[in-house]
């Protein structure tokens, strides 16, 4: 069936930065009442298309134009246009490199007591399985070809027609939800995990709030010194037991996901900032800029000094530049 966007929705760049926090925490505004919304993606840079992130809200990614590769913690999916991701949300997640003449794509974001919340019947937890019990080794992807991708893409189109009409009473917001349990509704009969979602749901909080005090101190201090005892002693817990809890949270180790943060934000300082490149290494926790260089450039494949560059000559092209539009739905 394929993706039709409706001529009302607009795709914008990419630029989240301003929203998140130094540990990648993306939070922006999201009505109380009805915890949803849909962006519509453009990606000016190819190699560096998106800044990891990972967020409260529940997440599914579908490629509109180009092929590409979306990271989750330590996984790589592949994905081109039409195939749809299922994020798992509280791991660091990017759109980390998509080529073609045009790059969009679009998120899905909403929280999970729209679907399902103390005192709902037990059977809508079944409408989460897909986000709460990914099982290791299958993909959390939909791609071309497979049994049910014309059901998932024709929820998604109606959801889409629904959502241009910019709900605001009760009865559009009503078919926006209608039309997002249509859509989980197909996600969970093709992936078809057990119903054990609601015990993950728990064990996911449960993680959350262990790890929360650990998350703030990287938040405040990921410049500092923090090894890998100091991270157990903040959690609470042994160094053994910290590493497997840790990895069973974000998907990746703790030294790599510290990596992580301070290179995205040194990537933001060199943005933002004329602070030179050695400062920037020091702020961001690197105490040889010739270690740094090394760790950038696997990240970004370009060094500090060539990334400033470039971003500060495409950053007007991203928020400006205008790109012919894909199949529209009148």
């Amino acid at each position: 069936m394929g993706i039709l966007i409706p001529r009302s929705l607009n795709f914008e760049p990419c630029i989240i930065h301003h929203w998140l926090d130094p540990t990648g925490h993306y939070d922006p505004p999201m009505e109380r009442e009805f915890p949803f919304f849909i962006k519509l993606y453009t990606f000016a840079d190819a190699g560096n298309p998106c800044p990891p992130n990972w967020h409260e809200r529940l997440e599914i990614f579908i490629g509109v134009a180009g092929d590409g590769l979306f990271r989750v913690g330590d996984r790589v999916l592949p994905f081109g246009p039409g195939d749809v991701i299922v994020v798992d949300n509280k791991k660091l997640h990017r759109t980390e490199r998509i080529t073609g003449r045009q790059r969009r794509g679009i998120v899905i974001s909403f929280m999970p007591e729209l679907v399902y919340s103390l005192g709902s019947p037990l059977c809508d937890m079944t409408y989460l399985t897909p986000f709460y019990c990914q099982v290791p080794g299958i993909d959390p992807v939909v791609r071309h070809g497979e049994a049910r991708l014309g059901d998932i893409h024709g929820a998604i189109n109606k959801l889409l027609r629904c959502y241009a009409e910019r709900p605001q009473g009760p009865a559009a917001r009503l078919g926006c939800k209608t039309y997002l349990l249509e859509l989980l509704y197909h996600l969970s009969q093709h992936f078809a995990f057990a119903e054990a979602a609601r015990s993950e749901l728990e064990q996911q909080q449960q993680r959350a709030r262990r790890l929360g005090r650990l998350l703030e101190t990287l938040r405040d201090k990921y410049g500092k010194k923090i090894s890998v005892a100091d991270a157990a002693a903040i959690a609470g817990m042994s160094e053994s037991r910290f590493m497997r809890y840790f990895r069973a949270a974000t998907g990746m180790t703790f030294v790599s996901y510290l990596t992580h943060i301070r290179l995205h934000n040194a990537a933001r300082l060199l943005k933002d900032t004329d602070l030179s490149i050695g400062e920037v290494a020091d702020q961001c926790g690197f105490s040889h800029q010739s270690y740094f260089d090394r760790q950038f450039r696997a990240e970004f494949k370009m060094t500090p000094r060539e990334y400033r560059a470039t971003i500060r000559t495409a950053a007007p092209e991203m928020e400006t530049s205008p790109e012919p539009d894909l199949a529209e739905a009148g």
